[in-house]
């Protein structure tokens, strides 16, 4: 399943392509943390297009125990790509398209320059089966747990 998650990973990633003669940080610190929480924000740094960017993070997502969950990061050029991966599934994340909320496994931001940016990420239940062309199994969904992330890039 592993080598299947990277192959497919990074195929969909591979479109994000560099620009001729852009330049580009080579490497990007990523920070998380869970809001509204007592857990410590995690750090991991992520080289420009590096395979296999993972950083453990543990988080309370609405379950009487804590939960392990992989973020798997990918770092290309001017964006990054997230996926929140349990061994159950992956949460879903959401943005708005006109006045609908659509649920993805993939989070993504793109950058502007080299100043660091935060965002606030909702991680919504049930789990996604798949990464790729899951549907969600209800239209409910109920948010999990809301994490901070703050990515620098790295010259």
């Amino acid at each position: 399943m592993n080598k299947l998650y990277r192959a497919i990973f990074g195929v969909a990633l591979a479109g994000l392509m560099l620009s001729p003669g852009a330049a580009y940080a080579a490497s990007l610190t990523v920070t998380i943390k869970q809001v509204n929480s007592n857990s410590a924000a995690q750090t991991v740094s992520c080289t420009l297009q590096q395979k296999g960017c993972v950083l453990p993070f543990v988080l309370n997502a609405g379950q009487p125990t804590q939960q392990s969950v992989n973020i798997n990061i990918a770092y290309f050029a001017d964006s990054m790509v997230l996926n929140f991966q349990t061994p159950s599934g992956y949460f879903y994340t959401s943005a708005m398209v006109g006045n609908v909320v659509v649920y993805h496994a993939l989070w993504s931001r793109l950058f502007q320059g080299s100043a660091p940016v935060t965002d606030n990420v909702t991680l919504f239940q049930p789990l996604a089966p798949r990464l790729f062309g899951a549907q969600p199994v209800s239209t409910s969904h109920t948010p999990a747990a809301n994490l901070e992330i703050t990515a620098t890039p790295i010259p």
